[in-house]
């Protein structure tokens, strides 16, 4: 695998950092770093990855099973997991909330609590669900987490509408005191999803090297 060059806030952007691999279905398909994090973006089912958290989107009401992402995860997982969400009953559309991850290969899951789309406010929202997972994997100083696409689906969001939120707001967070977290991954289900979310990656790091007057 190529070396990828890091580039922290102060030193100068290289637009060769991102590397591109080839379609396939549980590898990394792209792969670029910044201030210290790794992003990658692959295809591939979440509930194999071993990272200290998964995040995926849940309704208000925080139940599981509602999504294919859900199902297996309740499979996989094991009832703990909706033991744990059954407790906490319920959180306000971006919010996050953890739990363990049962028998999953991850440590814990990190809920977001996702707009459906006509509800109103939904990109506020949806924004406000990215920050607060992030918080809150920095706050149980985790160093690795995996994203699915949030509130796309079932929830109605569109895909290009969720990839520009959730690399904007990823990507803006790296600026903030991050406390060892050194791995973001972006998992996607549907291969089709990988050039939106790579553009968007793409975009927002570029994005921010430029507000950030590094050339």
């Amino acid at each position: 695998m190529k070396v990828i060059p890091n580039f922290p806030k102060s030193l100068t952007h290289n637009p060769d950092s991102v590397v591109k691999y080839p379609k396939a279905f549980g590898l990394y398909i792209m792969e670029a770093r910044l201030n210290d994090v790794t992003f990658q973006i692959m295809n591939g089912d979440i509930t194999t990855l071993d990272v200290n958290a998964i995040v995926v989107s849940t309704p208000p009401r925080l139940e599981l099973a509602g999504g294919d992402i859900g199902k297996r995860i309740l499979h996989r997982g094991g009832p703990t997991i909706m033991d744990e969400l059954d407790a906490l009953r319920y959180a306000e559309p971006g919010e996050a909330v953890l739990t363990g991850a049962g028998t999953l290969p991850a440590q814990w899951i990190i809920h977001v609590s996702s707009p459906r789309m006509g509800s109103g406010g939904e990109r506020g929202k949806l924004a406000s669900g990215v920050w607060n997972a992030m918080r809150l994997a920095v706050s149980k100083q985790m160093r690795s987490v995996a994203f699915t696409p949030l509130a796309t689906g079932s929830f109605g969001y569109p895909v290009e509408g969720c990839a520009s939120v959730m690399a904007q707001k990823i990507v803006d967070f790296t600026f903030e005191e991050l406390d060892g977290l050194s791995s973001i991954i972006i998992c996607l289900d549907d291969p089709a999803t990988q050039p939106i979310f790579e553009s968007a990656f793409n975009k927002h790091i570029n994005i921010a090297f430029n507000e950030a007057g590094i050339t």
